[in-house]
């Protein structure tokens, strides 16, 4: 890949850009498919967009940490920017917790209820929560959302630090 005039400074040609815009499109994807978490799936249909989005939560952080850091001053920047993921419990109790024990043991620990309500007006409600671990008890489409919220504060504090402000795009993620 080559290096634009001002490489020094950490700026790179349009190809280095276009990466970047690859890696981010699998964040883009993590939020399509946690829109498709609505209320009222139940069973195979719940447990497949939850898997899906379980991983792709987890591939937008292998994408950047690994896709998107294809120069020494990216992999430098990486480095410091990425040793707090393993402290923070978005990421290691939630995004790499879940995505490992859903890929490695298929177990899943977003589950869902329905409550059933009898009487002149029968009416049945779907809740959705964390069954265990740190989370338990908490909406697992919100902790989606947090988790997506956290990627893109990782992602934007990587781009700051390295790319300035030339190829950022504050209306795109």
């Amino acid at each position: 890949m080559e290096a634009c005039g001002a490489s020094q400074n950490g700026l790179f040609c349009d190809a280095m850009y276009r990466q970047k815009v690859n890696g981010r499109l699998v964040l883009e994807d993590c939020r399509l498919a946690r829109s498709e978490l609505v209320d009222g799936l139940q069973g195979p249909q719940w447990r497949i967009r939850v898997f899906m989005v379980m991983a792709l939560l987890r591939a937008s952080m292998h994408a950047l940490d690994k896709v998107d850091a294809v120069t020494e001053p990216m992999k430098s920047a990486n480095a410091s920017v990425w040793n707090e993921r393993n402290t923070d419990p978005i990421f290691k109790d939630f995004i790499e917790m879940d995505r490992n024990l859903l890929l490695k043991q298929y177990q899943l620990r977003a589950g869902q209820g329905v409550t059933v309500y009898m009487g002149p007006s029968p009416r049945s409600e779907i809740t959705y929560t964390m069954n265990d671990g740190p989370f338990k008890g908490q909406d697992p489409r919100e902790l989606v959302d947090q988790a997506i919220t956290w990627i893109i504060s990782m992602r934007s504090i990587d781009e700051q630090g390295l790319l300035g402000n030339r190829w950022r795009d504050p209306g795109h993620l």
